[in-house]
C-alpha cells in the first residue's frame, strides 16, 4: 500500500514513530508500506488512518475492502423542533421587515 508511505512520509514520521505512536511493529509497517502484505487488518488501517489525519475510507478501498462507490454517504440530519421553530421566527421577522419597507 504505497499511500501509506506517501502518508507517512508527509507526516514527517519514520517507521519507528509510526510503531511507537501505534504499537504496530516497524516490520508489519515496512511490509504494509512495500506491498507484502495484502489485506492489512481494518483495526490497522484504522490506527494508521487516525495517526495519519485521513479519510479510513481511503485505506479501505485502498486494500480492497471495499469499492469507491461504496463509501459511505454521509446523511443530512432532520432539524431538531427548535431550530425550525428558530428558522420559522427568523422567517416572520424578515417578513415584517419587508412589510414595513414596501409600506404595507
Amino acid at each position: 500500500m504505497i499511500q501509506l508511505r506517501v502518508l507517512r512520509n508527509r507526516s514527517g514520521l519514520t517507521l519507528r514513530q509510526v510503531e511507537e505512536a501505534t504499537g504496530l511493529s516497524n516490520a508489519y509497517l515496512s511490509q504494509l508500506e512495500t506491498g507484502k502484505i495484502k489485506h492489512p487488518s481494518a483495526q490497522a488501517l484504522y490506527v494508521l488512518a487516525k495517526l495519519y489525519s485521513t479519510n479510513v475510507e481511503d485505506l479501505l478501498i485502498d486494500a480492497g475492502y471495499i469499492k469507491d462507490d461504496q463509501r459511505v454517504m454521509p446523511v443530512p440530519m432532520k432539524k431538531t423542533l427548535e431550530e425550525r421553530v428558530s428558522d420559522l421566527e427568523h422567517e416572520i421577522e424578515f417578513l415584517k421587515a419587508k412589510s414595513i419597507v414596501y409600506g404595507r
